[in-house]
């Protein structure tokens, strides 16, 4: 699986995952200023980017992509990490069902995702978020 880090490694984790037709880049743009503070961690899902094309078992929803990314948070020894920002709703059930922590923030009026509309709105917004958790 290929990874964007950005950051100290001992720093706070940051875990960005990207939707359905994307990939890491989507968040690469944000990195440099959440990397201050946090280590990010945007990983390239299954068969996006320069990650493996490696089949999904479409039975099992974004369960496998859900499986990736706790398995590589596991590797990079940061399971589970605090926050997560996912695209998909369903890597982060799984995650809280792993024994993480969920809080549903919707930024309105940020356009799809943090590249599109009002991303320095969308990092301002994410920044006061994660300064509320420490």
């Amino acid at each position: 699986m290929r990874v964007l880090e950005a950051g100290p490694a001992d720093a706070a984790p940051v875990v960005l995952v990207h939707g359905n037709l994307s990939t890491s880049p989507f968040y690469e743009h944000l990195m440099p200023e959440l990397a201050a503070r946090y280590r990010v961690i945007a990983p390239d899902m299954r068969g996006f980017g320069d990650s493996d094309p490696a089949p999904l078992d479409a039975t099992r929803g974004l369960a496998d992509w859900a499986d990736d990314t706790a398995a590589l948070l596991r590797a990079l020894d940061v399971y589970p990490p605090q926050p997560m920002v996912a695209q998909i709703r369903e890597v982060l059930d799984r995650y809280a069902a792993a024994g993480g922590s969920v809080r549903v923030e919707i930024i309105e009026g940020s356009g799809h995702g943090p590249h599109l509309d009002a991303a320095s709105r969308w990092l301002a917004i994410f920044q006061d978020f994660l300064a509320t958790i420490g």
